[in-house]
């Protein structure tokens, strides 16, 4: 599981309109994008998005009061799109990309949401 690079918007967004059943028109807020690849080619996307501000049952899961949660809310991000590709087949795919990509999202996500100018992939 890598970052899309920037020249990858245009197909990344392209595949999760064609293939992700509710489709992708972008994401309000920060955001982060994954590609899990092997030789080169394409396997999984993965798009990471800001929390939404309100979320009554996160919130009381977590044992949040209001106040807390607008503090610590921009360290939360919100796995808003899964999809492995039509053609793929790989043993673990989905668990595994998960482990990966969530090994490196807060370290990822604390630069974008902190200096952005660490992530320079995005």
């Amino acid at each position: 599981m890598r970052p899309r690079e920037r020249c990858e918007v245009a197909p990344f967004k392209a595949l999760l309109r064609a293939h992700h059943y509710p489709g992708f028109w972008g994401v309000v807020g920060e955001s982060l994008a994954y590609v899990a690849e092997a030789d080169g080619h394409w396997l999984a996307l993965r798009v990471w998005a800001a929390a939404a501000w309100r979320c009554r049952p996160r919130d009381a899961w977590i044992g949040w009061h209001s106040t807390v949660a607008w503090q610590h809310l921009p360290l939360v991000a919100n796995n808003v799109r899964f999809l492995i590709l039509p053609g793929v087949s790989v043993a673990n795919l989905a668990s595994r990309g998960l482990g990966l990509c969530t090994r490196r999202l807060s370290g990822d996500w604390e630069c974008v949401g902190s200096t952005r100018l660490c992530w320079r992939r995005r």
